[in-house]
């Protein structure tokens, strides 16, 4: 069941779903998912969603140079993209823009 979750999380990371939202899908307990987690990524829940859209946007201003940030957080589930650019930041340790202009 632990594949199917990941899987899962993959393709709603442009959602703001959370760990809840996944064991009420899954019939499973928010400490399960966390503790599959921990085990098999060495990460929380938080922190895997926040890489795997940090990976998705570095995806999106690969292939698309000209892109917003605010169209990308916009396209990864984020209202604010104040919020965005925060989270960004914390993952990768430079801001989006900051990111876009080295590439």
């Amino acid at each position: 069941i632990g594949k199917q979750i990941i899987e899962y999380i993959k393709q709603n990371i442009h959602r703001n779903i959370s760990i809840l939202d996944v064991s009420e899908k899954f019939g499973v307990s928010a400490s399960y998912i966390s503790k599959t987690l921990r085990s098999e990524y060495n990460t929380s829940f938080k922190l895997y969603i926040d890489r795997l859209r940090v990976d998705a946007a570095k995806k999106i201003m690969n292939e698309n140079k000209d892109i917003l940030i605010k169209d990308i957080a916009q396209s990864l589930g984020y209202d604010n993209v104040i919020s965005f650019i925060r989270m960004f930041k914390r993952v990768e340790g430079i801001s989006p823009g900051t990111y876009q202009k080295m590439r």
